[in-house]
């Protein structure tokens, strides 16, 4: 017969439990004299508990007349068991937990706020400190280890970590696959690598300025990458990566033991979070925290500050790092990557980390934030969308206003000149542009110029004067594919200083790659450009996918317009597996596919349907005319195309793919370059212009009157489906590096196209005379031998 208690009486059990394990009532044992009892519990394993009652009785040694209780309870009943305790006023003086306790304690009461006994906290890493301490400047526990989010990797399968976004992808692909945790916390550090915040200072949730939406952009497409596997379920990666099946692993110091023990010590690693565009991860900085009993006397906190300032020093902190793994909080240690490898990489990363914002709107964040992660992964929210929905939601249920405060009024007062090569559209969307920044500064004038583009070319790829500068515009707009002679030339100047990184963040990562030189920005990118493939609906329903199908149109009487420029037509090299470069910058065309797009290009030059052209706008009008049923075009043509035909026309789609792959069409940007020299206050004025043409509101207004392709991420295309689909190919794109090397590619590349097609050179022959001139620029030896094999018995 089971006997069966009545709610009072379960209720009188629960009492008596509760002071069987308090073991005695909060400060009773302590006194006057500052003898007495410190009780302590804490969760942790029996080897590591062992480990602790050997420097609490270092501590007993040292202060004999302080008894150290050390109670250790299960690790997944300690807060629960405290949270019941300490409601009556009992429990332990002082405990160990995650600080992800702090929040839900300290709204309850039942730790202590340790501002007015003013412990010494200089020792610590500040960030775990901040990790520890509210909004309010509320302190609520001293930190003993860190416990960020890093990069396992298994070094059997990895000789060199992966540093940056790009390089992680590489790996991937080579076979070195990535079990990654998508939920938004464990997540949450590629926010930062993007420039972006969760908060401002205010409180109010920031994530729609674009690092938000720039990382999970990058995650969405990582995770049709090969060999990138993301996933919620983490017992599923957990075990990619303990099987050897991921050689990475993104995890938290609470996965070491496990991982150890399925592969070995010496076969897990750890680093830092590969980097990104915008700088270094940013995980979250989880720690370990010592918490002090809410109800304990000031003299017993006297004591339980004495002891976790004991348990933390460099001495003891260095004992819990080597005989448990834990990476110190206490700044003062040394911790030796030759001797302790994996703390060394939490240690490392929580220098970059971000400290756990103790807000209310925290919690709410996190929780939604795992349901919009999911929703754009899965196809159901766009990105945009996403991030305005999950940053509306905490903002208006924290009661902060939706909208941004209007700007303030501009007092900045001088003239700007500036100078583009554009007429048609173009050219009355920036006409535009500097009639809407005048209204906005009455006491700015904006003086715009149309110059030809050879003039502005010519200018510029000559050293700027020091002195008399009347000649030259303060700003120049033009193609991106300028950067490289303007900068060789010193006549524009660097901008990195100049552009904040709240601005940065604003810009779509591979944008800003189209101006910058060795890590310097030189130029401001205003909208994007890259080739896509336009179709009238009218003639041909269903565009091809592949070349091969593009043939098979072409076959059936549907005429297509190719470009012969050498950057339009890159798109096809790519799609037979063509690489521009070598690791060490020369030319690797030959032995990677282009001679098979040769090929192929020489072989379409015979149907009569393909046509290859080098004049856009005869291409264009055939095109408008229904001559052709489709055109492979650049993306600022689009409004010009959208005049002249029916809306029911014209659709666009992605470039065909080719045997090795997808289309890689050529990625620039029209950009805004600085003229080097220029006063201070003239450089003012022209980052002025330069944050109003980049903000969402004026790309927008880019978008929809001139029907360009924004830079800036934060931009809704919701309702506009073919900018929409041209953003969806920037990330197939090929952003070709700036480096001295490429000058040669861009004044040789001509040649090879009109060798192959107007004078009928086989296309090995072709490719392997463009490789010498080009590499013979570059400083490379070209001596038959020194040649791709292919060349080598080449005429």
């Amino acid at each position: 017969m089971i006997a069966r208690t009545t709610q009072p009486a379960r209720r009188f059990l629960l009492l008596i439990l509760l002071l069987l394990l308090a073991g005695c009532q909060t400060g009773a044992d302590v006194p006057i004299g500052g003898k007495g009892k410190i009780l302590l519990w804490h969760g942790w394993s029996a080897a590591e508990a062992e480990v602790l009652d050997g420097i609490l009785q270092s501590f007993n040694e040292i202060y004999p007349d302080v008894t150290v209780i050390s109670q250790a309870l299960p690790a997944d009943e300690l807060y629960h068991r405290y949270e019941q305790a300490a409601r009556l006023g009992l429990g332990p003086d002082l405990f160990i937990g995650p600080g992800a306790w702090l929040p839900p304690l300290a709204e309850q009461g039942l730790i202590q706020d340790l501002r007015s006994s003013a412990p010494r906290t200089d020792d610590y890493l500040s960030g775990a400190v901040a990790s520890l301490t509210t909004h309010d400047g509320r302190l609520y526990g001293l930190p003993l280890a860190l416990r960020p989010v890093a990069l396992y990797y298994n070094n059997r399968l990895v000789a060199t970590p992966a540093a940056t976004l790009d390089e992680w992808l590489v790996q991937a692909a080579a076979g070195q696959s990535i079990a990654f945790n998508a939920n938004f916390q464990p997540a949450f550090w590629g926010i930062q690598a993007f420039g972006g915040r969760l908060f401002d200072e205010e409180g109010r949730v920031v994530l729609d300025q674009g690092g938000f939406a720039n990382w999970v952009s990058w995650l969405l497409n990582a995770q049709s990458a090969p060999g990138f596997i993301l996933s919620r379920d983490v017992a599923s990666l957990r075990n990619l990566f303990f099987s050897g099946r991921a050689a990475y692993y993104t995890g938290s110091p609470d996965d070491l033991q496990a991982a150890r023990a399925a592969l070995g010590d010496d076969v897990v690693s750890v680093t830092t979070l590969p980097a990104g565009p915008n700088g270094p991860a940013g995980p979250l900085l989880e720690v370990e925290a010592l918490y002090f009993n809410w109800a304990a006397p000031p003299a017993q906190t006297r004591q339980a500050l004495l002891l976790a300032a004991f348990i933390t020093n460099p001495s003891q902190s260095t004992t819990l790092m080597r005989e448990t793994g834990r990476a110190p909080a206490n700044r003062a240690v040394p911790v030796d990557a030759r001797l302790y490898p994996v703390q060394a990489g939490f240690a490392a990363q929580a220098r970059t980390a971000v400290a756990v914002p103790n807000l209310p709107q925290t919690a709410l964040l996190v929780s939604r934030g795992d349901e919009i992660y999911r929703s754009v992964l899965e196809g159901v929210l766009e990105v945009n969308e996403a991030t305005l929905l999950l940053t509306d939601e905490v903002n208006d249920v924290f009661g902060y206003a939706r909208r941004e405060a209007p700007p303030p009024a501009c007092q900045a007062a001088g003239a700007i000149s500036l100078w583009h090569p554009w007429d048609g559209r173009l050219g009355e969307a920036l006409a535009q542009l500097a009639a809407d920044y005048m209204r906005h500064c009455p006491g700015v004038n904006v003086l715009v110029s149309e110059r030809p583009s050879a003039q502005i070319v010519d200018l510029y790829s000559r050293p700027a004067p020091r002195t008399n500068q009347n000649d030259r515009p303060d700003l120049v707009l033009g193609p991106s594919s300028w950067l490289l002679p303007f900068v060789a030339a010193e006549s524009i100047q660097p901008l990195t200083g100049q552009i904040s990184a709240e601005m940065r963040q604003r810009f779509i990562p591979v944008a800003l790659n189209t101006v910058e030189v060795e890590n310097d920005l030189y130029g401001v990118p205003y909208w994007l450009e890259i080739d896509v493939l336009y179709y009238n609906s009218q003639l041909v329903s269903d565009p091809p996918v592949t070349l091969a199908e593009l043939r098979q149109k072409a076959g059936e009487g549907y005429q297509t317009a190719l470009p012969l420029d050498f950057r339009q037509a890159y798109w096809g090299a790519a799609a037979f597996g063509a690489q521009l470069f070598s690791p060490e910058y020369r030319l690797s065309l030959v032995e990677t596919g282009f001679v098979e797009w040769l090929a192929w290009l020489q072989q379409a030059q015979r149907d009569a349907n393909i046509l290859l052209y080098d004049d856009l706008a005869s291409a264009q009008g055939a095109f408008v005319a229904g001559e052709t049923a489709m055109l492979v075009g650049p993306a600022s043509v689009l409004g010009a195309l959208e005049a002249q035909m029916p809306a029911a026309a014209l659709r666009v789609t992605r470039l065909p793919a080719g045997p090795q792959g997808e289309a890689r069409p050529w990625l620039q940007t029209a950009a805004f370059f600085m003229t080097a020299g220029l006063p201070e206050e003239q450089q003012a004025l022209a980052l002025g212009l330069l944050e109003f043409a980049t903000n969402s509101a004026n790309q927008t207004s880019l978008l929809t009157q001139a029907r360009l392709t924004p830079v800036n991420v934060n931009v809704n295309t919701e309702n506009a489906p073919i900018i929409s689909s041209f953003l969806q190919s920037v990330s197939a794109a090929y952003a070709p590096p700036n480096v001295p090397q490429f000058t040669a590619v861009v004044e040789n590349g001509p040649r090879v196209y009109a060798q192959l097609l107007e004078n009928d050179v086989a296309p090995l022959a072709a490719a392997c005379d463009f490789t010498r001139r080009v590499d013979a620029a570059n400083g490379f030896p070209t001596a038959p031998a020194d040649l791709p094999p292919e060349c080598q018995a080449a005429p």
